[in-house]
């Protein structure tokens, strides 16, 4: 059995800026007869998008990822910046 739930959404904040965030969480193993229980991933991402021209944005964002090992020995986090280069044409 497997729980997850995934939110996203962005905001303008002037004309060719926006705000983008992504929200997940899901949980692989719920079954109660796994030997893991309560393992879970989270990911957050943040973006800043900018719309250079129409077809043309630049977007700085961040990844968060944070996997909950449940009764395993410790936690794990993972954190990456990147820049993507979004054009269409």
């Amino acid at each position: 059995m497997q729980d997850g739930i995934s939110v996203n959404g962005w905001v303008a904040l002037v004309d060719n800026l926006r705000l983008v965030a992504r929200y997940d969480n899901y949980d692989p193993n719920t079954a109660s007869h796994t030997t893991v229980t309560g393992s879970d991933q989270t990911l957050v991402v943040g973006a800043l998008d900018w719309s250079v021209r129409k077809n043309v944005h630049i977007m700085p964002n961040i990844e968060y990822t944070h996997y909950s090992i449940g009764n395993a020995a410790g936690d794990q986090n993972d954190f990456v910046a990147r820049a993507t280069l979004y054009f269409s044409f």
